[in-house]
């Protein structure tokens, strides 16, 4: 992963079917370079365990996961419903 570079988890409530939603953002100085939705395959493994997992609303989710490519979006626009800490 490059150097300034962050992996951050965004989660939000479970979809009608109880399947998990949850993405992964890698950000490089407040810039989102990439964007991966877990699916059934989990976090990037690549990328390394996520340094924050933030919480958001279901309208964020899909905003995040409906992004173009890089320079995707400052990264100080998530608007967090709550932190959670990573254990590790």
């Amino acid at each position: 992963m490059p150097k300034n570079t962050v992996h951050i988890q965004l989660s939000t409530k479970n979809d009608t079917n109880g399947n998990p939603r949850r993405l992964s953002l890698l950000v490089n100085c407040n810039q989102v370079t990439d964007m991966r939705d877990h699916g059934y395959a989990g976090h990037p493994r690549e990328w390394g365990a996520p340094a924050l997992m933030v919480t958001v609303s279901p309208k964020e989710y899909r905003k995040f996961r409906t992004m173009k490519p890089a320079p995707m979006v400052n990264i100080l626009e998530i608007t967090p419903i709550h932190n959670k800490p990573v254990k590790g």
